[in-house]
């Protein structure tokens, strides 16, 4: 398992905002950000530029914030 796997998953399960930057991970963009994922095996989808849904777990943005889906209200 990578960094940024680790850091996807965590996030989704504890319910926490992680940074890939605290791992030393740093994307170029928004498309070396979806490569970079999707190279781990996570699917992407609704990406708005900004930030992307990373195999339902999480959202994603272009600067390495990784925040858990909401699913509260689901």
């Amino acid at each position: 398992m990578t960094n940024l796997t680790a850091l996807i998953n965590r996030a989704a399960a504890s319910h926490t905002t992680y940074y890939a930057a605290q791992k030393g991970i740093f994307f170029d963009g928004m498309d070396d950000m979806i490569a970079k994922v999707e190279a781990e095996g996570f699917s992407t989808q609704q990406s708005d530029g900004e930030r992307v849904l990373v195999g339902h777990k999480v959202w994603m943005t272009r600067h390495g914030v990784i925040t858990p889906v909401n699913t509260s209200n689901l």
